[in-house]
């Protein structure tokens, strides 16, 4: 049996994804410490580790417990009675005198089109160079046409780069053609004004550090843990730019005492509470609404907490008749 590295933490064998009985203590320990500094300082169990990486052999587990002792020799974790925590010594040195804190990013925001209704989101809430932004929302709720909008509303004025691993090249097509009437998509000689591709892991690797990045969306696959460090891996290749994450949330179905279905609808995206450690924004599209779940700093009207109505047209493409969610006529 051989085994492939396909992400951190994550062993993929020819049977599937998880760390199946024979890796050895080398490989493990090569996991675990690159695992650790995303525990970002919280404990752990030995239990806990081994769910990580979903192992289930008894082998497996002894090694992973042999490797967290180890470890804790060396000085690398804390803890006691079972219970481990990753010390980390690194420093990140923050030159926070000579920092312009009017150095924020020109950022335009999806409003209603035609009628020019709004979220309130332009020339309020702030994004310092190197943000990350989370939208997230259950499949088919407009998640996409929010990205889009900022797509076409910032293509002047960044280098854009979109990243789907949904849409092909003639589903794009034809979702930006709805905007064509308003804005040029292309340069005087046909060229695209962004760039669109396809994209499924490591997205770190083809982030532009000063640009504005959107992916659409962040699928982990089998490994919803990982997405916390993949944005923070994103995050860690920003210099001057932003990033825009799209996240799915899980809809669970199950059948009540009177035999009548009932969905629940997570309240984090794809990862957890992991995955909006990051993000300076953190907006979550519901059924019936946008809510603005974090915002940082607002430099007009306070958004945290606010939520939004609002209709989409032109093929799930363009937001109109934004208005304030209210909570007596939604039930």
């Amino acid at each position: 049996q051989r085994y492939y590295r396909i992400s951190r933490g994550t062993i993929q064998t020819q049977k599937g994804m998880e760390m199946t009985e024979g890796i050895t203590q080398a490989e493990a320990s090569k996991l675990i410490s690159e695992w650790l500094p995303f525990t970002e300082g919280r404990e752990f169990d030995i239990e806990h580790a081994q769910r990580q990486f979903n192992c289930t052999g008894v082998r497996d587990k002894h090694i992973i417990a042999q490797v967290l002792s180890t470890l804790k020799s060396q000085g690398k974790l804390d803890g006691e009675r079972g219970r481990y925590r990753f010390v980390n010594t690194e420093l990140e040195s923050l030159d926070w005198v000579e920092a312009d804190t009017e150095n924020i990013l020109d950022i335009r925001w999806p409003y209603g089109w035609g009628d020019k209704t709004s979220f309130g989101f332009d020339d309020n809430l702030t994004l310092y160079p190197g943000s990350i932004v989370v939208v997230s929302g259950v499949s088919n709720q407009g998640k996409t046409a929010f990205m889009l909008n900022v797509l076409v509303l910032n293509l002047d004025d960044w280098e854009c780069r979109y990243l789907t691993n949904e849409m092909g090249p003639e589903e794009l097509k034809d979702r930006l053609s709805n905007f064509e009437e308003f804005y040029a998509l292309t340069d005087e000689f046909g060229s695209p004004k962004f760039e669109a591709a396809m994209r499924y892991d490591n997205y770190q690797d083809v982030i532009l550090p000063n640009g504005l990045n959107i992916i659409d969306y962040l699928d982990p696959g089998e490994n919803p843990y990982m997405v916390g460090q993949q944005i923070d891996a994103i995050r860690q290749k920003l210099v001057n730019g932003v990033a825009f994450i799209a996240l799915q949330k899980k809809v669970t179905t199950s059948r009540g005492k009177d035999g009548t279905l009932r969905e629940t609808i997570s309240d984090y995206g794809t990862g957890g509470q992991y995955s909006e450690h990051r993000a300076r924004i953190v907006l979550h599209i519901e059924r019936d609404y946008l809510y603005v779940k974090k915002a940082k700093k607002c430099r007009k009207e306070n958004l945290n907490g606010k939520k939004f109505e609002f209709d989409i047209g032109k093929n799930g493409s363009q937001f109109y008749n934004i208005r304030p969610y209210v909570e007596e006529e939604n039930g």
